[in-house]
């Protein structure tokens, strides 16, 4: 039965496997939940999903935390393919970076210190990716438009819902560490 598994689960209990479907649901329910906060960018909308892939991150390791991140985009994959796929980047790229700093030397400060490389990474990275490919998805918006709105929308927004994600995080990590240890 364990060469079934995916590489890493055979080590896991039982309720470790079970807490993490707990997660990946939990999540695919919040990226439903979402709030368009930029009106010049219609497009760029913060939901709470990416919350959920960083705990998972920091209690089971980034593997995990990247499967959580997709897993729970998969039912928007047909509505809205690019869209889902820049969330999962998005997601990903701050679990990545947060966890190769913290998981070289585990502590607060190290989480605080891969956070803010990670909101910055995100900033940096996303913003490239949304000139890239928003006119290219979105019908009434133009590479100069896009260009104007990066330094207006696009990076605040950006910078606005990482350090969000990521300070949720850091709060909720230890009691919900102890809630699934228990």
């Amino acid at each position: 039965m364990n060469e079934l598994l995916p590489h890493g689960w055979s080590d896991r209990s039982a309720k470790q496997v079970v807490a993490i479907v707990i997660l990946v649901l939990m999540t695919m329910t919040l990226s439903f939940i979402e709030f368009p906060v930029a009106p010049q960018a219609h497009w760029l909308k913060y939901d709470p999903s990416g919350i959920v892939p960083l705990l998972v991150t920091l209690l089971y390791g980034p593997a995990v935390g990247v499967g959580v991140a997709v897993l729970a985009w998969v039912p928007h994959l047909i509505a809205s393919p690019i869209g889902s796929l820049m969330n999962i980047c998005s997601t990903t790229i701050l679990l990545l970076v947060m966890s190769a700093v913290y998981r070289r030397r585990p502590s607060l400060s190290r989480a605080i210190l891969g956070a803010a490389l990670g909101v910055a990474a995100v900033v940096a990275i996303m913003s490239c990716l949304n000139m890239a490919i928003t006119p290219l998805v979105v019908h009434d918006v133009t590479y100069q438009d896009v260009t104007s709105l990066v330094p207006a929308a696009v990076a605040p927004f950006n910078l606005a819902k990482a350090t969000v994600n990521a300070a949720i995080t850091l709060a909720a990590y230890r009691p919900l560490g102890r809630l699934l240890e228990s």
